[in-house]
């Protein structure tokens, strides 16, 4: 598990919440419209570190529950649900081994 990647992927709800939510260039205005809010009203109840701090962390709990459907090892293994794939010497393993020399 590439915990880097983990938490560089854990930025992309953050990115697509900017990007969404802002007036500027995205639909913040239509957005507030819709709930009946105006931007005076969300910035009295905002808190900045607990809003972005738990998209980030969901974005951290996106990003390590959706590995194993996006790593096709982690699939390979998860699905012959045995110990004995990582083991080089045993019957599953080598299909494993050649399995991931081909397809890797």
């Amino acid at each position: 598990m590439n915990i880097v990647i983990i938490l560089a992927t854990a930025l992309i709800p953050l990115a697509v919440g900017i990007l969404w939510y802002n007036n500027s260039y995205g639909f913040g205005k239509a957005w507030m419209a819709e709930i009946g809010k105006t931007e005076a009203e969300l910035e009295k109840n905002f808190s900045p570190l607990k809003t972005f701090g738990f998209t980030y962390l969901f974005g951290i709990f996106l990003a390590i529950g959706l590995m194993p459907m996006t790593i096709h090892q982690m699939g390979l293994s998860s699905m012959l649900q045995v110990t004995d794939c990582l083991n080089p010497h045993s019957a599953v393993g080598k299909s494993f081994a050649v399995w991931m020399e081909s397809y890797g």
